[in-house]
């Protein structure tokens, strides 16, 4: 109560995507089509491991097609892939001591931890733009600066453009963790948690999704849906963009969707695409 809503719509996955499925069920039986409609339920959506674990256990066998949808600011057609991703945990392990009286009996494993890090920002400069790496340090040792810590943990994130190249990227991240448990004579552990596959694209259906959006009529809102919007809207910085994917790749879309949005009547060149908006941070 009082408290911050999801910023993704997380809230609203699991509705509409229910909503649609009925809808879907409703029109087959109308137009007398044939086929089955099976509506998933899929957990740990933020750590993208749900779908992973029921594809492990076969869940998804026998089905032909799989829509997903997700809540945004405009409507559209996703037509653009993910990374592939993988999660992994590394443990180092040193021997504690007190930092001041006997420093030199300490192996520090948060040093390690902090030194796979600095490794890993040098590995940037030297790997795909399509790559990204990301860490979180999950046990830092405890809250005592004068013990050396003999335990420390960081979860890293890895991502490529598909599976293979993945791998060999989280090798190097792996002779990294080697390194730094080398510098500081401690050891280390590494746990694979989960990964995903690349997402493909898929262009008849996302042809045929579009073709749906443009003959399905707009959604019309109420006065009171709408003055509740705009109540909202108060809230947040104002837009400097025009929304969408479409939008920013399109010209002719960008000009359709400046008419549909409050920013319409000013002049295209006027709109600055977030990605390259010096004050606001890329998503």
């Amino acid at each position: 109560e009082g408290g911050n809503g999801h910023g993704c719509g997380h809230n609203m996955i699991g509705a509409a995507s229910a909503t649609a499925a009925i809808a879907l069920k409703n029109t087959m039986e109308k137009e007398n089509l044939p086929g089955t409609i099976r509506f998933y339920g899929c957990p740990e959506e933020e750590l993208l491991s749900g779908k992973v674990k029921m594809a492990y256990y076969k869940m998804f066998e026998g089905c032909d097609i799989a829509l997903s949808w997700h809540p945004s600011s405009s409507n559209a057609v996703y037509d653009s892939s993910y990374l592939a991703c993988a999660y992994a945990k590394f443990y180092f392990h040193g021997l504690t001591a007190h930092a001041a009286f006997a420093p030199h009996l300490g192996r520090s494993a948060l040093d390690a931890v902090e030194l796979m890090n600095v490794g890993v920002q040098f590995l940037r400069e030297h790997m795909p733009r399509t790559d990204c790496l990301h860490y979180a340090i999950t046990n830092a040792g405890g809250i005592s600066p004068n013990v050396v810590q003999p335990k420390a943990t960081v979860l890293y994130m890895v991502r490529s453009d598909n599976v293979p190249n993945t791998k060999k990227l989280l090798a190097r991240v792996d002779n990294i963790a080697k390194g730094a448990a080398l510098m500081t004579d401690t050891t280390i552990s590494r746990r694979f948690i989960d990964g995903t596959a690349d997402l493909v694209p898929n262009e008849p259906i996302e042809k045929a999704l579009y073709a749906n959006f443009l003959a399905a009529p707009a959604p019309v809102y109420t006065a009171e849906e709408l003055d509740w919007a705009a109540a909202l809207k108060k809230t947040f910085p104002p837009m400097d963009h025009i929304p969408g994917k479409g939008a920013e790749d399109v010209p002719a879309i960008r000009a359709e969707v400046a008419k549909l949005t409050d920013n319409g009547n000013r002049p295209m060149n006027d709109f600055v695409m977030p990605f390259y908006h010096s004050n606001t941070q890329m998503p």
